[in-house]
């Protein structure tokens, strides 16, 4: 069974679609920037003769120069800083055009961004790590975002667009305090750091993260999405607030309602609004058992 579906997907992969939008960002970094294109192959172009040429004085340099000069009794030093110069200046017209290049092909990337307003990054440690997509939420960004917005707040309301901000503000405190942790490790944080690690986990795994061989979780709607986002950010607002009361991190993390949090994208459609309903009851009782709990040791 398993078998079938992966050649179904595979199957519905075209490669010539790739071939397609490949060619459609090719004209439209050809129709707006041709100049800029034939400036970069001519700086190409130009780098590499400059290093070949590089490689091939180092050879001239001892044939043509040095050993003559050390079988002269007289030795002439004239020919020697004029060749080290002339190849200075080709090395020097080598560096301009490498720093040529390469400004100008940042200038048509961020142009043709621009033109096209959406940017995913192919992210291979994603990859590797099996989280599909695996597309770099830090990296990628797209500019309908204030054209999206009055749509999602009428449907969603004015939340589903804060709480995307609340959980992409989750992902690049996560990104800075992994470097923290990789030098001092994760217990040398502080309770609300710990927190933030654990709540962002959850939004890469329990929400970004998706299966393509289960329907349920390679597609869901709009207010599913919305009320999973704002089960795993509420979920981090009654920890924060349980952990100013004295509750442990380490039991906050471990309840059982945390451990369905993690499998509600897998709920059956028919079932999802039910589900996460008790799931959210059951969040708040259990955070107040823990907090009560510590109440009582102090």
């Amino acid at each position: 069974m398993a078998n079938k579906m992966m050649n179904d997907r595979r199957r519905r992969v075209d490669p010539r679609q790739m071939v397609r939008t490949l060619g459609r960002v090719l004209r439209y970094v050809l129709k707006n920037y041709k100049f800029h294109c034939i400036a970069v192959l001519l700086c190409i172009l130009g780098s590499a003769l400059a290093s070949v040429q590089g490689v091939l004085f180092t050879q001239s340099l001892i044939d043509d120069y040095i050993v003559p000069l050390t079988q002269s009794a007289e030795p002439d030093y004239g020919p020697l800083a004029a060749a080290l110069v002339r190849v200075a200046c080709i090395y020097a017209v080598g560096i301009l055009c490498a720093y040529g290049y390469n400004r100008i092909m940042v200038n048509v990337s961020q142009g043709t961004m621009r033109i096209v307003k959406v940017f995913w990054a192919l992210d291979a440690q994603l990859a590797y790590k099996r989280h599909f997509p695996a597309i770099n939420w830090l990296n990628s960004y797209s500019l309908y975002l204030d054209s999206l917005k009055p749509w999602f707040d009428e449907n969603l309301g004015p939340e589903f667009m804060q709480n995307r901000e609340q959980a992409m503000s989750l992902l690049q405190s996560e990104a800075s305090l992994n470097e923290i942790v990789q030098l001092v490790g994760k217990d040398s944080l502080s309770p609300n750091d710990q927190l933030t690690l654990e709540s962002a986990r959850m939004v890469r795994e329990d929400f970004l993260q998706q299966n393509s061989f289960m329907d349920v979780a390679s597609y869901s709607s709009y207010d599913r999405q919305a009320q999973l986002l704002a089960m795993i950010l509420n979920y981090d607002k009654l920890c924060r607030a349980a952990i100013a009361k004295g509750a442990p991190t380490m039991e906050l993390f471990g309840i059982p309602a945390r451990e369905r949090i993690g499998r509600a994208k897998s709920v059956p459609v028919e079932q999802y609004q039910q589900e996460y309903a008790d799931i959210r009851v059951q969040m708040e009782r259990e955070i107040d058992e823990v907090v009560e709990k510590a109440g009582d040791t102090l």
